[in-house]
């Protein structure tokens, strides 16, 4: 923690800083986090050098405040989305999941949420340069099953280009049905 030290501020002169050591205040968050009538008291300062003590140091050692609102306008028009290939599910995240985010997929046994994160960890690995770190918190993480999620998609993970799906017509990429992925044949 950051000592709080004579160079914080001109309020703070030696004997202000030896009567807080005192008192066991010794760093800039216990000097932040006490009281500030106490600290009035103490000190022998008035309420208001107490309070410009605590804005200074807010001021030099917090990060700087940012309006809600201006915070999520920007953060809105700057977000990046991963198009996850499903239609419904980015329609309802606004265009996808957010990259640079964790996102934790929650449900009920055998509801697809495993078969959902293969999916969409393939759909991050095609669309982008970008690694995925996948996280099997279960233990029981498939390549056989990866794979065949690649072979349905008409990928390989042995070809550096990907090709478009089987029964694609254009030599665009096509999306998908969820049901098509997700449901066994």
């Amino acid at each position: 923690m950051q000592v709080l030290k004579a160079e914080e501020h001109t309020y703070l002169t030696g004997s202000v800083l030896r009567t807080l050591a005192q008192n066991r205040i010794t760093t800039v968050l216990e000097f932040l986090q006490e009281d500030a009538g106490k600290l009035s008291i103490l000190t022998k300062l008035t309420l208001p050098q107490v309070l410009a003590v605590r804005n200074d140091i807010l001021n030099k050692y917090a990060a700087p405040l940012i309006k809600v609102g201006s915070l999520k306008t920007d953060t809105l028009q700057e977000r990046k989305s991963l198009n996850t290939g499903i239609l419904s599910l980015d329609a309802a995240t606004g265009g996808g999941l957010p990259i640079g985010f964790i996102t934790e997929v929650c449900g009920l046994a055998d509801s697809g949420k495993t078969q959902l994160c293969l999916h969409l960890a393939i759909a991050c690995a095609k669309s982008s340069e970008n690694n995925v770190l996948y996280i099997d918190t279960k233990g029981d993480f498939s390549a056989v099953r990866v794979q065949k999620i690649l072979d349905a998609c008409g990928y390989s993970h042995k070809e550096s280009r990907i090709s478009s799906p089987p029964g694609s017509s254009s030599g665009k990429k096509e999306e998908l049905p969820l049901e098509d992925i997700l449901l066994p044949t």
